[in-house]
Protein backbone atom coordinates (compact mmCIF):
# COMPACT_ATOMS: atom_id res chain seq x y z
CA UNK A 1 0.00 0.00 0.00
CA UNK A 2 2.97 2.47 0.74
CA UNK A 3 4.33 2.03 -2.47
CA UNK A 4 1.29 2.18 -4.52
CA UNK A 5 1.20 5.46 -2.59
CA UNK A 6 4.69 6.95 -3.57
CA UNK A 7 4.31 5.45 -6.99
CA UNK A 8 1.01 7.64 -7.27
CA UNK A 9 2.85 10.56 -5.37
CA UNK A 10 5.64 10.48 -8.33
CA UNK A 11 3.29 10.54 -11.18
CA UNK A 12 1.71 13.33 -9.86
CA UNK A 13 4.58 15.64 -9.11
CA UNK A 14 6.07 14.23 -12.81
CA UNK A 15 2.40 15.27 -14.29
CA UNK A 16 2.89 19.08 -12.65
CA UNK A 17 6.83 19.62 -13.16
CA UNK A 18 6.30 18.47 -16.82
CA UNK A 19 3.80 21.70 -17.16
CA UNK A 20 6.85 24.54 -17.00
CA UNK A 21 9.00 23.30 -19.65
CA UNK A 22 6.43 22.96 -22.01
CA UNK A 23 5.30 26.51 -21.20
CA UNK A 24 8.53 28.19 -21.60
CA UNK A 25 9.20 25.46 -25.04
CA UNK A 26 5.73 27.23 -26.31
CA UNK A 27 6.90 31.29 -25.16
CA UNK A 28 10.29 30.39 -26.76
CA UNK A 29 8.47 29.16 -29.72
CA UNK A 30 6.06 31.60 -30.38
CA UNK A 31 9.17 34.30 -29.64
CA UNK A 32 11.48 32.42 -32.90
CA UNK A 33 8.26 32.71 -34.73
CA UNK A 34 7.32 35.86 -34.60
CA UNK A 35 11.22 37.32 -34.71
CA UNK A 36 11.05 34.95 -37.74
CA UNK A 37 8.08 37.03 -39.48
CA UNK A 38 9.65 40.42 -38.80
CA UNK A 39 13.08 39.52 -40.47
CA UNK A 40 11.39 37.65 -43.69
CA UNK A 41 8.86 40.68 -44.13
CA UNK A 42 12.16 42.83 -43.50
CA UNK A 43 14.49 41.01 -46.41
CA UNK A 44 11.71 40.40 -48.80
CA UNK A 45 10.67 44.76 -48.60
CA UNK A 46 14.25 45.90 -48.89
CA UNK A 47 15.01 43.51 -51.89
CA UNK A 48 15.21 45.39 -55.41
CA UNK A 49 11.93 43.40 -56.74
CA UNK A 50 9.45 45.25 -53.93
CA UNK A 51 11.18 48.57 -54.12
CA UNK A 52 8.13 49.88 -56.34
CA UNK A 53 5.70 48.87 -53.99
CA UNK A 54 7.56 51.57 -51.71
CA UNK A 55 7.44 54.31 -54.74
CA UNK A 56 3.34 53.20 -55.00
CA UNK A 57 2.97 53.76 -51.44
CA UNK A 58 4.87 57.20 -51.07
CA UNK A 59 3.69 60.50 -52.83
CA UNK A 60 6.03 61.59 -55.64
CA UNK A 61 6.45 65.25 -54.81
CA UNK A 62 5.73 65.82 -50.86
CA UNK A 63 6.60 69.29 -51.14
CA UNK A 64 5.25 70.43 -54.29
CA UNK A 65 2.31 71.92 -52.96
CA UNK A 66 4.19 74.15 -50.66
CA UNK A 67 5.83 75.64 -53.87
CA UNK A 68 2.27 76.32 -55.19
CA UNK A 69 1.53 78.35 -52.48
CA UNK A 70 4.68 80.15 -52.00
CA UNK A 71 3.86 80.62 -55.55
CA UNK A 72 0.40 82.14 -55.44
CA UNK A 73 1.03 84.23 -52.07
CA UNK A 74 4.34 86.03 -54.30
CA UNK A 75 1.36 86.65 -57.16
CA UNK A 76 -1.42 87.87 -54.65
CA UNK A 77 1.55 90.20 -52.76
CA UNK A 78 2.44 91.75 -56.36
CA UNK A 79 -1.40 92.18 -57.28
CA UNK A 80 -2.19 93.77 -54.23
CA UNK A 81 0.99 95.81 -54.61
CA UNK A 82 -0.34 97.27 -57.82
CA UNK A 83 -3.96 97.64 -56.75
CA UNK A 84 -2.68 100.26 -53.88
CA UNK A 85 -0.38 102.06 -56.50
CA UNK A 86 -3.52 102.48 -58.75
CA UNK A 87 -5.58 103.95 -55.51
CA UNK A 88 -2.77 106.37 -55.00
CA UNK A 89 -3.11 107.92 -58.49
CA UNK A 90 -6.50 108.28 -58.47
CA UNK A 91 -6.64 110.11 -55.07
CA UNK A 92 -3.93 112.54 -57.08
CA UNK A 93 -6.27 113.24 -59.69
CA UNK A 94 -8.94 113.96 -57.54
CA UNK A 95 -6.93 116.48 -55.41
CA UNK A 96 -4.15 118.12 -57.99
CA UNK A 97 -4.28 119.55 -61.37
CA UNK A 98 -4.94 117.31 -64.49
CA UNK A 99 -1.74 117.02 -65.58
CA UNK A 100 -0.30 115.89 -62.09
CA UNK A 101 -3.29 113.23 -62.45
CA UNK A 102 -2.28 112.30 -65.09
CA UNK A 103 1.65 112.36 -64.43
CA UNK A 104 0.38 110.13 -61.53
CA UNK A 105 -1.94 108.24 -63.51
CA UNK A 106 0.93 107.26 -65.59
CA UNK A 107 3.44 106.56 -62.51
CA UNK A 108 0.55 104.24 -61.29
CA UNK A 109 -0.12 103.24 -64.83
CA UNK A 110 3.79 102.18 -64.78
CA UNK A 111 3.50 100.80 -61.08
CA UNK A 112 0.97 98.87 -62.27
CA UNK A 113 3.00 97.32 -64.50
CA UNK A 114 5.73 96.86 -62.59
CA UNK A 115 3.35 95.16 -59.86
CA UNK A 116 2.25 92.79 -62.95
CA UNK A 117 6.10 92.48 -63.17
CA UNK A 118 6.61 91.98 -59.76
CA UNK A 119 3.94 89.45 -59.41
CA UNK A 120 5.41 87.25 -62.51
CA UNK A 121 8.96 87.86 -60.91
CA UNK A 122 7.32 85.94 -58.00
CA UNK A 123 5.43 83.17 -59.86
CA UNK A 124 8.72 82.37 -61.26
CA UNK A 125 9.82 82.34 -57.38
CA UNK A 126 7.26 80.51 -56.59
CA UNK A 127 7.94 77.73 -59.25
CA UNK A 128 11.68 78.30 -58.54
CA UNK A 129 10.41 77.39 -55.04
CA UNK A 130 7.92 74.62 -56.73
CA UNK A 131 11.28 72.84 -58.21
CA UNK A 132 13.49 73.31 -54.92
CA UNK A 133 10.03 71.85 -53.20
CA UNK A 134 10.56 68.96 -55.94
CA UNK A 135 14.18 68.64 -55.53
CA UNK A 136 14.22 68.67 -51.59
CA UNK A 137 11.29 65.82 -52.04
CA UNK A 138 14.28 63.71 -53.99
CA UNK A 139 16.13 64.47 -51.80
CA UNK A 140 14.07 63.16 -48.95
CA UNK A 141 13.57 60.17 -50.93
CA UNK A 142 17.20 59.30 -51.63
CA UNK A 143 17.94 59.46 -48.17
CA UNK A 144 15.48 57.51 -46.84
CA UNK A 145 16.67 54.42 -49.45
CA UNK A 146 19.96 55.30 -47.90
CA UNK A 147 18.66 54.34 -44.37
CA UNK A 148 16.76 51.36 -45.69
CA UNK A 149 20.15 50.02 -47.04
CA UNK A 150 22.25 50.68 -43.92
CA UNK A 151 19.04 49.43 -42.13
CA UNK A 152 19.58 46.24 -44.00
CA UNK A 153 23.01 45.87 -43.72
CA UNK A 154 22.58 45.83 -40.30
CA UNK A 155 22.19 42.03 -39.00
CA UNK A 156 18.51 41.24 -37.48
CA UNK A 157 18.91 40.86 -33.43
CA UNK A 158 19.53 37.43 -32.14
CA UNK A 159 16.22 35.56 -30.98
CA UNK A 160 15.93 33.85 -27.81
CA UNK A 161 17.04 30.62 -28.56
CA UNK A 162 20.05 32.06 -30.89
CA UNK A 163 21.30 34.23 -28.06
CA UNK A 164 23.74 32.48 -25.37
CA UNK A 165 21.43 33.16 -22.46
CA UNK A 166 18.29 31.76 -23.77
CA UNK A 167 19.83 28.70 -25.87
CA UNK A 168 21.80 27.52 -22.74
CA UNK A 169 18.89 27.91 -20.40
CA UNK A 170 16.67 26.12 -22.97
CA UNK A 171 19.30 23.05 -22.48
CA UNK A 172 19.83 23.26 -19.49
CA UNK A 173 16.29 23.06 -18.72
CA UNK A 174 15.47 19.68 -21.02
CA UNK A 175 18.69 17.96 -19.42
CA UNK A 176 16.79 18.98 -16.03
CA UNK A 177 13.25 17.84 -17.18
CA UNK A 178 14.56 15.02 -18.51
CA UNK A 179 16.72 13.78 -15.52
CA UNK A 180 13.30 13.80 -13.53
CA UNK A 181 11.73 12.03 -16.01
CA UNK A 182 14.42 9.09 -15.91
CA UNK A 183 14.50 9.24 -11.68
CA UNK A 184 10.68 9.46 -10.96
CA UNK A 185 10.79 6.63 -14.42
CA UNK A 186 13.83 4.26 -12.42
CA UNK A 187 11.98 4.35 -9.11
CA UNK A 188 8.61 3.37 -10.51
CA UNK A 189 10.18 0.42 -12.42
CA UNK A 190 12.35 0.02 -8.81
CA UNK A 191 8.98 -0.71 -6.87
CA UNK A 192 7.05 -2.50 -9.93
CA UNK A 193 10.18 -5.17 -10.30
CA UNK A 194 9.97 -5.19 -5.88
CA UNK A 195 6.62 -5.89 -5.74
CA UNK A 196 6.66 -8.92 -8.42
CA UNK A 197 9.77 -10.51 -6.73
CA UNK A 198 7.70 -9.93 -2.89
CA UNK A 199 4.61 -11.73 -4.87
CA UNK A 200 6.40 -14.76 -6.72
CA UNK A 201 8.15 -15.29 -3.28
CA UNK A 202 4.58 -15.22 -1.38
CA UNK A 203 3.07 -17.75 -4.16
CA UNK A 204 5.71 -20.15 -2.94
CA UNK A 205 3.23 -20.62 0.23
CA UNK A 206 -0.04 -20.14 -1.29
CA UNK A 207 -2.28 -18.26 1.05
CA UNK A 208 0.48 -17.66 3.46
CA UNK A 209 1.26 -14.06 4.22
CA UNK A 210 5.07 -13.48 5.60
CA UNK A 211 5.02 -11.91 8.73
CA UNK A 212 7.98 -9.30 9.76
CA UNK A 213 10.19 -10.36 12.24
CA UNK A 214 10.42 -6.96 13.67
CA UNK A 215 6.26 -6.65 14.15
CA UNK A 216 6.34 -10.09 15.90
CA UNK A 217 7.36 -11.96 18.93
CA UNK A 218 8.20 -15.76 18.06
CA UNK A 219 7.41 -18.23 20.48
CA UNK A 220 10.50 -20.10 21.57
CA UNK A 221 10.59 -23.73 22.44
CA UNK A 222 10.54 -24.97 25.99
CA UNK A 223 13.69 -27.02 25.47
CA UNK A 224 16.51 -26.46 22.70
CA UNK A 225 15.33 -28.70 19.38
CA UNK A 226 19.24 -29.82 18.87
CA UNK A 227 18.18 -32.03 22.35
CA UNK A 228 15.87 -34.02 20.34
CA UNK A 229 16.82 -35.77 16.74
CA UNK A 230 15.72 -34.50 13.88
CA UNK A 231 14.09 -37.47 12.64
CA UNK A 232 11.73 -37.33 15.30
CA UNK A 233 10.67 -34.24 14.41
CA UNK A 234 9.66 -35.26 11.20
CA UNK A 235 8.14 -37.97 12.67
CA UNK A 236 5.75 -36.27 14.41
CA UNK A 237 5.04 -33.82 11.58
CA UNK A 238 4.09 -37.29 9.56
CA UNK A 239 1.55 -37.88 12.66
CA UNK A 240 -0.01 -34.48 12.68
CA UNK A 241 -0.47 -34.36 9.20
CA UNK A 242 -2.86 -37.17 8.97
CA UNK A 243 -4.99 -36.26 11.31
CA UNK A 244 -5.18 -33.02 9.50
CA UNK A 245 -3.65 -30.97 11.94
CA UNK A 246 -1.61 -29.34 9.44
CA UNK A 247 -0.37 -25.96 11.80
CA UNK A 248 1.13 -28.56 14.61
CA UNK A 249 2.58 -30.00 11.15
CA UNK A 250 4.39 -27.24 9.87
CA UNK A 251 5.99 -26.59 13.61
CA UNK A 252 7.57 -29.79 13.97
CA UNK A 253 9.21 -29.42 10.60
CA UNK A 254 10.23 -25.88 11.82
CA UNK A 255 11.80 -27.65 14.87
CA UNK A 256 13.39 -30.77 12.81
CA UNK A 257 15.52 -28.05 10.90
CA UNK A 258 16.47 -26.03 13.58
CA UNK A 259 17.72 -29.46 15.22
CA UNK A 260 19.72 -30.14 12.28
CA UNK A 261 21.61 -26.70 12.53
CA UNK A 262 21.97 -27.06 16.14
CA UNK A 263 23.60 -30.61 15.87
CA UNK A 264 25.94 -29.38 13.00
CA UNK A 265 27.41 -26.76 15.79
CA UNK A 266 26.52 -24.06 13.25
CA UNK A 267 24.52 -22.25 16.26
CA UNK A 268 24.37 -23.02 19.97
CA UNK A 269 20.62 -22.89 21.62
CA UNK A 270 19.83 -19.66 23.74
CA UNK A 271 17.14 -17.70 24.96
CA UNK A 272 16.40 -14.60 22.58
CA UNK A 273 17.22 -16.51 19.39
CA UNK A 274 14.81 -15.85 16.38
CA UNK A 275 14.29 -17.95 13.19
CA UNK A 276 16.41 -15.52 11.14
CA UNK A 277 19.20 -15.89 13.58
CA UNK A 278 19.38 -19.65 11.97
CA UNK A 279 18.70 -18.45 8.42
CA UNK A 280 22.09 -16.36 8.82
CA UNK A 281 24.06 -19.33 9.86
CA UNK A 282 23.23 -21.36 7.25
CA UNK A 283 23.78 -18.27 4.19
CA UNK A 284 26.48 -20.15 2.72
CA UNK A 285 24.31 -23.93 2.47
CA UNK A 286 22.04 -23.31 -0.64
CA UNK A 287 19.73 -26.53 -0.14
CA UNK A 288 19.39 -25.75 3.71
CA UNK A 289 18.94 -22.53 3.63
CA UNK A 290 16.04 -22.22 0.98
CA UNK A 291 14.54 -25.25 2.55
CA UNK A 292 14.44 -23.35 6.14
CA UNK A 293 13.73 -19.95 4.85
CA UNK A 294 10.35 -21.63 3.11
CA UNK A 295 9.67 -23.25 6.31
CA UNK A 296 10.11 -20.27 8.39
CA UNK A 297 7.52 -17.97 6.06
CA UNK A 298 4.84 -20.03 5.93
CA UNK A 299 5.34 -21.06 9.95
CA UNK A 300 5.33 -17.37 10.48
CA UNK A 301 2.04 -16.29 9.95
CA UNK A 302 0.50 -20.10 11.15
CA UNK A 303 2.04 -19.57 14.55
CA UNK A 304 0.35 -16.21 15.29
CA UNK A 305 -3.13 -17.16 14.31
CA UNK A 306 -3.23 -15.22 11.01
CA UNK A 307 -3.33 -18.16 8.71
CA UNK A 308 -4.32 -22.28 8.57
CA UNK A 309 -2.17 -24.60 6.68
CA UNK A 310 -3.52 -27.20 4.62
CA UNK A 311 -2.38 -30.35 3.03
CA UNK A 312 -0.34 -28.79 0.33
CA UNK A 313 1.55 -26.56 2.53
CA UNK A 314 2.80 -29.61 4.68
CA UNK A 315 3.43 -31.45 1.18
CA UNK A 316 5.63 -28.72 -0.19
CA UNK A 317 7.49 -28.27 3.03
CA UNK A 318 8.10 -32.17 3.34
CA UNK A 319 9.50 -32.38 0.37
CA UNK A 320 11.55 -28.95 0.44
CA UNK A 321 12.84 -30.30 4.15
CA UNK A 322 14.13 -33.85 2.85
CA UNK A 323 15.53 -32.20 -0.41
CA UNK A 324 17.86 -29.52 1.48
CA UNK A 325 18.88 -31.67 4.65
CA UNK A 326 19.47 -34.83 2.79
CA UNK A 327 23.16 -34.26 3.84
CA UNK A 328 25.20 -33.47 6.60
CA UNK A 329 25.67 -29.38 7.39
CA UNK A 330 29.05 -28.27 7.49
Amino acid sequence: MNKLLLSSFLFIGLFISSFSPCSLQAMQGAYQDKQDVRNATKKIISSPQFRHLKELIKPKFPRSSRGKKKGKRGSQSGSQQSNGQQSNGQSGKENGSPSEGNERNGTSDASTFGGDEQSGTEEKAGSGNEGSGNEDSGNEDSEEDEKEKEDSAIPPPASLAESGLGGGLGWIIQIFFWAIIAAVAMAMIYFIVTAFLDRDTFSETKDVVVASPENTQEEEPEQAPGEIPADVYVTRAREFAAQGLYNEAVAQLLLGAMSNIERAGLIQYRKGLTNRDYLRVIRSNKGPYQAFRLIVRTYEPIGFGRRNANEAHFEKLLAGYQQGFHATLS
